[in-house]
């Protein structure tokens, strides 16, 4: 914008001066001299950089516009991942995981109590069970934290966890 001021006062002609002094040996006399000019710009006045600045102050409103729509696409596409990822934690913690621990140990208990109805190999399949969906947890709890920190950085904070502001003196 101060460039677009720049270019339409660019028209408003300067009065340019300029001096000069200079001794003669031929003559032995000193000469002074004083110019003054002025540009008037009849055909000229500037137009085509007042209208380039003009432009680029559209593009930059406009690029202001699709900077911003991006950044909310990505800020949702984050939060997004997040809060998906945190539903699938919790549900792996509080349901899946208990029950594969709880079939893991009834497995090892039977193959203890009765090893001739229950294989080693049926021990070896809970128990690789079990570990697949501790996986899978500790997965999405990594992408879920991930999540987090593309959040902080698209919010350009330095801290995830910022102190709570002080309270306020009496």
């Amino acid at each position: 914008e101060t460039n677009l001021v720049l270019q339409r006062r660019q028209p408003i002609p300067d009065i340019e001066t300029s001096q000069y002094h200079q001794y003669d040996n031929l003559a032995q006399v000193y000469q002074f001299g004083v110019q003054v000019g002025v540009q008037l710009p009849v055909f000229d006045r500037n137009q085509g950089n007042v209208r380039t600045a003009a432009a680029r102050i559209a593009r930059a409103t406009a690029d202001l516009t699709a900077t911003r729509n991006d950044l909310l696409g990505r800020l949702a596409e984050a939060y997004g991942r997040y809060e998906s990822n945190r539903v699938v934690a919790e549900r792996y913690r509080e349901k899946v995981l208990p029950n594969f621990a709880r079939a893991y140990r009834a497995i090892v208990r039977r193959y203890q109590v009765e090893p001739d109805k229950v294989s080693f190999n049926d021990v070896v399949v809970a128990q690789q069970n079990l570990a697949q969906a501790l996986l899978a947890y500790l997965t999405a709890l990594q992408t879920q934290w991930q999540a987090v920190v593309d959040l902080a950085n698209l919010g350009q904070l330095d801290e995830l966890y910022p102190p709570a502001a002080p309270p306020a003196a009496p």
